[in-house]
């Protein structure tokens, strides 16, 4: 179609460009390898003359060798300090040849560019001595900006050099965590569960809020435990993997695909609030701010686990729609090659905001009874409206006795309702052991035949035109009725 050949066209224009750029970032670093050569040709050949020339003196006697090179100590200093500033001339350019030479091995591998704006969106790496001189000052309702003395917040990253090995590389992301200071107001030592309903999800929750809070929320995050590291001697330090090149679909033509790479501080340049689970609770982390450290290894994703492995190849092509299983095994398949980069965020805390921590587990218990409430509402009009069809609807305001709470039933003042030969009255669950469900139960017990008990959720009871809910006391039966009848029971165990 026209469109899709538009969309080559425009594809092989980006592959031109992409070559161009390959081959004029080669063209430079060759330029500077042979820059680098011939300065270190000239202050050793200048060192070598030097040298000769220092020998010589120092070897003169008064004869005519002496005359033909005179010096004197104050010269023979002068040549030693240019000699020693020229060593470590020497030193300096053979570790530039040596960083070259390690930039240009770590740039191969990643997927090919294909967006203008990539340079925009990248965040560069820095040394480790740059990250040592970090300092945060922080207070309870204002949050400061940590200083990277030296490097500019979008020049904040680490690079460590050191082996492959999956255990040194470990090790040394959390040396770095480790360097960096805790602020001034820390997280507390025991932190306390956000305890949420079992069908309440943590977003939900939070969408919940208002006010002061959820301003104070608005550019939360999640830590997921699958793919964030704690560090152990300073636990309020971690990081975090994150695929730093993702596939989506192109909105116009559901059949392209693109690969886009993204900056994966980008959520978190600012202090930002985090939370994360634990054991199935969920607890408010503090105030957060991300750096870039050395992308995960190949030996390291190799030894990562499988949930871990297959939770980043779906974040990878979370954007691409009608993803088959195909897809999901040809991009494991990309990071095991090493086309596919994940990145380590690392996690700086620079506060605990406890207005925040107050709120959200004060907000946590209010939400968590209003869940309770709705719940215990709506499962008593139900049980009303089946009880008593013929009456008016029931109110939540209508009185209630006994176990029941506020359930509202009506009948004739003068019908009664007897239950048959053996059937004793409604037992509360409480005086049976049951372990309380939270939403009133109503008349939870109903005692056969020889006054045995059944742990029930609701028991109905109807005789003829005339539907109650007995009163659950627990304490008495009831007489036998002279014309038993059959009572219709509805019970759920």
């Amino acid at each position: 179609s026209p469109l899709r050949i538009a969309e080559m066209a425009i594809e092989i224009q980006l592959e031109k460009l992409r070559v161009a750029e390959a081959m004029n970032a080669r063209d430079a670093l060759v330029q500077k390898l042979s820059d680098a050569y011939t300065s270190i040709r000239e202050k050793t050949d200048l060192i070598d003359r030097l040298q000769q020339a220092l020998n010589s003196a120092m070897n003169a006697t008064t004869d005519a060798s002496n005359a033909a090179f005179p010096t004197t100590p104050h010269q023979n200093w002068d040549q030693i300090t240019e000699i020693t500033g020229l060593r470590a001339q020497v030193v300096e350019l053979e570790g530039l040849i040596q960083d070259l030479r390690i930039g240009s091995r770590n740039a191969m591998g990643p997927p090919p560019k294909y967006e203008e704006e990539e340079r925009k969106t990248a965040s560069p790496i820095t040394t480790l001595h740059d990250i040592q001189t970090i300092s945060a000052s922080t207070s309870p309702l204002a949050i400061s900006t940590p200083t990277f003395s030296g490097v500019s917040r979008e020049d904040r990253s680490v690079q460590t050099f050191v082996s492959e090995e999956p255990g040194d590389m470990v090790h040394a992301r959390f040396a770095i965590l480790a360097s960096i200071p805790l602020p001034e107001n820390p997280p507390d030592d025991t932190l306390k569960p956000i305890v949420l309903p079992p069908t309440c999800t943590l977003h939900e929750f939070l969408s919940s809020t208002s006010g002061t809070l959820r301003n104070s929320l608005g550019n939360y995050r999640v830590l997921q435990s699958l793919t964030t590291k704690w560090c152990p001697s300073r636990e309020e330090h971690g990081y975090f993997y994150s695929p730093i090149y993702k596939c989506s679909t192109n909105p116009r033509v559901t059949a392209a695909h693109r690969w886009q790479q993204v900056d994966v501080t980008a959520r978190m340049k600012q202090p930002t609030e985090c939370f994360y689970n634990r054991e199935g609770l969920w607890y408010y982390a503090g105030s957060y701010q991300a750096f870039r450290l050395e992308d995960l290894t190949l030996k390291e994703w190799a030894e990562l686990s499988g949930e871990t492995a297959n939770y980043l190849v779906k974040e990878t092509i979370s954007g691409r729609k009608n993803v088959s299983p195909q897809n999901i095994y040809e991009v494991n398949q990309l990071y095991n090659a090493g086309a596919l980069k994940i990145a380590c965020v690392g996690l700086q805390c620079v506060g605990f905001n406890q207005e925040v921590y107050r709120s959200v587990l004060e907000h946590a218990a209010k939400f968590t009874q209003a869940r309770w409430k709705t719940a215990n509402t709506s499962g008593a009009l139900v049980i009303a409206n089946a009880a008593n069809p013929t009456s008016s609807p029931a109110t939540a305001s209508s009185p209630g006795t006994g176990s029941t709470g506020n359930l509202p039933f009506s009948k004739p003042t003068s019908a009664t309702v007897k239950p048959g030969i053996g059937a004793s009255r409604p037992v509360s669950p409480t005086l049976l052991g049951a372990t309380t469900t939270g939403f009133g139960a109503v008349a939870a017990g109903l005692g056969l035949g020889n006054g045995a008990a059944w742990n029930t959720t609701a028991a109905l009871l109807t005789q003829n035109s005339n539907s109650t809910i007995l009163p659950s006391t627990g304490t008495e039966n009831l007489q036998a009725s002279e014309n038993p009848a059959a009572y219709l029971v509805t019970a759920k165990k």
